[in-house]
């Protein structure tokens, strides 16, 4: 708790006069800038940060890209930026799981951008924003608990991949291995086998809560899930079921009906099928418990597992959660856990791979966070921003929040705040209304007609700047804001006269905010103080002396000065 308090025995408000000043008659409606055909770019800086939705926080520069009739929703930021809006594994695990997994997240993505898949298919960016790629959350995964430490992982590895022959290898990874990790043919066979993606024993994996998992169907329940399947429903009521091995190649679900139909799924595709539809069956039930308590993440969490039919029930028993190629994230822990450092927990999946830091490493990622968007989508930033529309700089200096509306044809109705463009107009700063009380702080406020940047600012009698403080963005309308008495750094401010305004700043970057006078004074200087009391009657449109007599209460700590504070406008 503070030293200094401040006793106020008395005040009065200091008024804006008799009528409504120009600032209070601001639009609150939006400013339509007109229809754009081409990709609207919304631009806040590598160091910026810009929230969509009222929820959602992507740093730098966010893109609504036309792609034909629909429009794509692109997030363009620095390697390392998106390296740190990743959400792949719990922030508080041992720094050298998570190394591990900067490393391998980083070299994954520089593999996507080599691809370009997406590019290709014309949607304009090289990474998705899902578990098909990596799960990218944006700002909010460094801003939330435990986020610094990820980012500290991001940053002692900046830089490093994994590279075969001097290129990126596809550096797959899964949650959970289940004790042996997947030869990239045996999941995904249209792509052949690679050198560093080979099945591996995996005994740390042990420690993840789907190392091994269980899913019970009754008989019925069995049936009533294979009827919703196009060539599975041909085989129910089901006799049996197992998995036949395919060597080189993904194992298959071999299902046999009562009158001898037999189908045959690929058991992907099955545990797909599984976990999108076993729950319709009943919700309750799948999907089912884990070992540990927990509920599974879905009905079949994994390809690998075995299928036993018996005379009442179908029982199937998995291992590990995910495709089972490459590093296993658990595993990870596991090895971490263990003490083993990041580089030899990445080459025990990759084949011996180590990180190196090559000069290729691309220095920016266009990630796609929505291939189709179709609602409205409002924006704005902890500071001012640059719109760019169809190639054209609409503003250099965005503030507010602005709004993005598609349009049926793939164009973009561009919304600006209430009272863009329009001359700033900002009422002189005042005092609000004070009571008797004991403050350690003087309010002060404005109004403004639009949407600007807010500073207070304060300055000694003698022309020096006591402090300037940014007050960040603010929305049209009367704004309050509280001087602690303080010179910036926390340090009390000795008696004297001071000036202190809120000062507005709009798009263009102008300026406006008018002073009031503070007079802080010796309590012995004060006078008794019944003579501070102000004839309230008597108070015009040319302001209102406020007189606030004060006294710091440091005497039971050692002593202290007692003051009297004036406020003039």
């Amino acid at each position: 708790m503070r030293d200094r308090l401040l006793r106020v025995l008395l005040g009065a408000a200091v008024v804006l006069g008799g009528t409504v000043h120009p600032a209070a008659a601001q639009d609150a409606a939006p400013v339509d800038l007109g229809v754009y055909g081409g990709s609207v770019r919304v631009e806040a800086g590598a160091e910026g940060v810009l929230e969509v939705a009222g929820d959602r926080r992507y740093a730098d520069t966010i893109e609504l890209r036309v792609n034909g009739d629909d429009l794509v929703f692109i997030n363009e930021l620095s390697m390392e930026a998106y390296l740190e809006g990743l959400a792949e594994v719990p922030a508080r695990w041992p720094e050298e799981a998570l190394k591990a997994q900067a490393v391998a997240a980083r070299t994954y993505a520089w593999n996507s951008i080599e691809l370009g898949t997406f590019g290709r298919r014309g949607l304009g960016y090289d990474i998705c924003a899902t578990v098909a790629c990596q799960v990218f959350h944006g700002r909010d995964v460094v801003e939330d608990t435990f986020g610094d430490r990820w980012a500290a992982a991001v940053e002692a590895t900046a830089g490093e991949v994994l590279t075969y022959e001097g290129r990126p290898i596809l550096t797959r990874y899964s949650s959970s291995s289940g004790g042996r990790t997947q030869a990239n043919e045996e999941v995904f066979p249209h792509e052949g086998p690679r050198p560093y993606l080979k099945s591996v024993e995996d005994p740390y994996d042990e420690v993840s809560p789907f190392h091994r998992w269980t899913t019970r169907f009754t008989r019925e329940e069995f049936d009533a899930l294979l009827s919703r399947g196009e060539s599975l429903a041909a085989a129910v009521p089901v006799a049996d079921a197992s998995v036949r091995s395919v060597d080189g190649g993904e194992d298959q679900l071999v299902v046999v009906g009562r009158d001898g139909t037999r189908a045959e799924v690929g058991v992907s595709a099955f545990r797909f099928f599984a976990s999108d539809h076993a729950p319709s069956v009943d919700p309750d039930r799948f999907p089912g418990p884990r070992a540990d308590g927990g509920r599974l993440p879905a009905t079949m969490p994994s390809s690998r597992f075995t299928i036993e039919v018996t005379d009442t029930e179908v029982v199937i028993e998995g291992r590990g959660f995910g495709h089972g190629v490459g590093m296993s994230q658990y595993g990870a822990l596991g090895q971490a856990e263990a003490g083993i450092g990041y580089a030899d927990i990445l080459a025990s999946y990759y084949q011996g791979i180590r990180p190196t830091t090559p000069d290729e490493v691309p220095s920016r990622v266009r990630v796609g966070l929505d291939d189709d968007v179709d609602e409205p989508m409002t924006i704005s930033g902890d500071a001012p921003f640059r719109i760019v529309a169809s190639g054209e700089v609409i503003t250099e200096r965005a503030l507010g929040t602005w709004q993005l509306v598609p349009r049926t044809d793939g164009s973009v109705q561009l919304l600006g705040p209430p009272g863009y463009g329009v001359p700033l107009v900002v009422s002189p700063t005042t005092t609000p209304r004070l009571r008797p009380t004991t403050v350690e702080l003087v309010s002060l406020e404005t109004v403004v007609n639009k949407t600007s940047e807010l500073a207070m600012e304060v300055i000694a009698d003698d022309g020096r700047t006591i402090l300037t403080r940014s007050l960040g963005t603010v929305a049209p309308g009367r704004q309050t804001a509280t001087w602690d008495l303080d010179d910036g750094n926390g340090a009390p401010v000795p008696p004297g006269r001071y000036r202190a305004r809120l000062v507005a700043t709009d798009e263009d970057a102008t300026s406006a905010g008018e002073f009031v006078t503070l007079d802080l004074v010796g309590l012995e200087a004060a006078g008794p103080a019944s003579s501070l009391l102000p004839d309230l009657d008597a108070a015009d449109t040319g302001g209102v002396a406020l007189h606030l007599v004060a006294a710091l209460l440091g005497l039971a700590v050692g002593g202290g000065v007692g003051i009297a504070l004036r406020l003039r406008p």
